[in-house]
């Protein structure tokens, strides 16, 4: 990584930090994924590497599939979602047709009593043979779940970013301070933290872990408070008070607790209204 690289990464990060969001990882991950998705549009769509890569993942997983579809409906961008759309239909007109050759040949045996012996309980390889194609179904289908193109690039940047905090936090002692003095992390970003301190110094592990449990202790203990004062102001006593920051108090906590869901901050929505 050149240095330039490196310094775009820490400006990212630090204006991350700057927004005083629950979590400054899960902030970028929103940013980075409201850029893929339009990136997928205005350049992605022509490229045929690209589109190679969407076919051979037969698509993207549920969740970004819709908000695809959500951007293409809101965004005039129909033709650009029906272009892959018409690929991957393609490809699964394949894969179905294959599937169905396999099944014909199973019930297509040379005679009865081979077809007897197939579907026979008793028969181990009559189960055997049925299992098998029930796996090809199954694989075949879900052949990509995992392969989501979107959600790739995300943990792929998710990574670099939690690499690039942790190297700031051991060595800019400036960004430290300023980092204490903010929300913290959300949890599965705090334990992807310290995966990638694991090869700091021992004591300047356990000196930063320190700092970082403390910080994540006074969020939480904030975190309460504003939980308990929404949940006070519920009460019909108190109904006349104006909200103040536990108004979306729930919001933040689920997201403290969990982490961006599926990529997708579900409270804060900038630059990319779904």
């Amino acid at each position: 990584m050149s240095v330039a690289q490196r310094d775009l990464l820490t400006i990212k990060i630090e204006e991350a930090v700057k927004k005083g969001t629950e979590c400054p990882l899960c902030w970028l991950l929103e940013k980075s994924e409201v850029r893929l998705l339009e990136t997928f549009f205005s350049e992605c769509i022509m490229d045929s590497w690209y589109r190679g890569k969407i076919i051979r993942s037969r698509g993207f997983c549920r969740y970004h599939f819709y908000r695809l579809l959500d951007y293409a409906l809101n965004r005039y961008e129909k033709l650009g979602l029906a272009l892959v759309l018409e690929n991957l239909v393609e490809a699964r007109f394949k894969d179905l047709k294959e599937l169905y050759l396999a099944s014909r040949d199973l019930l297509q045996l040379k005679s009865k009593r081979s077809l007897n012996f197939l579907i026979n309980r008793e028969s181990r390889d009559g189960k055997k043979a049925i299992t098998r194609f029930l796996l090809r179904v199954r694989s075949t289908i879900e052949d990509g779940v995992q392969l989501c193109a979107v959600c790739d690039s995300m943990k792929e940047s998710d990574k670099i970013n939690v690499d690039t905090l942790a190297q700031m936090l051991t060595t800019n002692t400036s960004f430290l301070k300023s980092f204490e003095e903010g929300k913290g992390l959300c949890l599965p970003h705090l334990l992807k933290l310290f995966e990638s301190l694991k090869s700091s110094s021992k004591m300047g592990l356990l000196s930063l872990a320190e700092k970082l449990i403390s910080l994540e202790v006074k969020n939480f203990s904030r975190l309460d408070s504003e939980l308990k004062e929404l949940i006070r102001k519920y009460d019909y006593r108190f109904h006349d008070e104006p909200w103040k920051s536990e108004i979306d108090v729930v919001e933040r906590t689920v997201l403290k607790l969990i982490g961006a869901y599926q990529f997708g901050s579900i409270y804060e929505k900038e630059s990319l209204e779904i």
